[in-house]
């Protein structure tokens, strides 16, 4: 699972494949550019992703 946390004005990051890390705090931008290196993401997942962490507070999505 990838998962977007707000902090703030910014953004952390974690993934499940790294457990009890987590990455940033970033920028709205720099959090859609890293999750589309690290998690591979599509641009507009990314988007979404940090976008859904914006209105909820945070935002999980499952990995293949």
């Amino acid at each position: 699972m990838d998962t977007v946390t707000k902090a703030g004005q910014r953004y952390k990051l974690s993934f499940s494949k790294l457990p009890g890390k987590s990455f940033g705090p970033y920028e709205f931008t720099e959090a859609i550019r890293d999750l589309r290196i690290s998690a591979l993401l599509e641009p507009m997942d990314a988007r979404n992703l940090v976008m859904d962490a914006a209105v909820e507070g945070s935002a999980t999505r499952e990995t293949a």
